[in-house]
């Protein structure tokens, strides 16, 4: 993957190409908290995390997310937390803006599947493949 970085002057320009180095995106630590096991996520969560996550949770039976650190989610990754806390899993620190396209999420789920957006919450097992 490459960066293209462009300078302007009024004699010249040009441009050269910078290599990027890939890095891993997210961080999964297990911590022992008052309410249990507690899974702290650092960085970025994304569909490709999921897989690895998803082992993580199943393996550790977290019964909360430490979300404090969590940076930019995707689509997929915000549906798969609305499954998890569909399915007893608490979230410690969410950010507003996590909490609010979960909301908006199920909404739109319980619309498609006939539900009312405030009140019934749909969920599905998010440990299915």
């Amino acid at each position: 993957m490459f960066f293209q970085q462009v300078w302007s002057s009024p004699r010249f320009r040009t441009a050269r190409s910078l290599p990027c180095e890939t890095t891993v995106t997210l961080k999964i630590g297990r911590l022992a908290s008052r309410h249990g096991k507690t899974l702290k996520l650092i960085g970025r969560i994304r569909a490709e995390h999921l897989p690895e996550l998803k082992r993580q949770i199943a393996a550790s039976a977290p019964s909360a997310l430490e979300l404090k650190e969590v940076a930019l989610v995707d689509a997929e990754a915000v549906r798969f937390l609305s499954a998890c806390e569909s399915e007893g899993i608490h979230f410690e620190h969410c950010s507003a803006y996590i909490r609010d396209w979960i909301v908006k999420e199920r909404g739109i789920k319980n619309e498609l599947l006939g539900g009312s957006a405030a009140g019934v919450t749909i969920g599905s097992p998010i440990f299915d493949v």
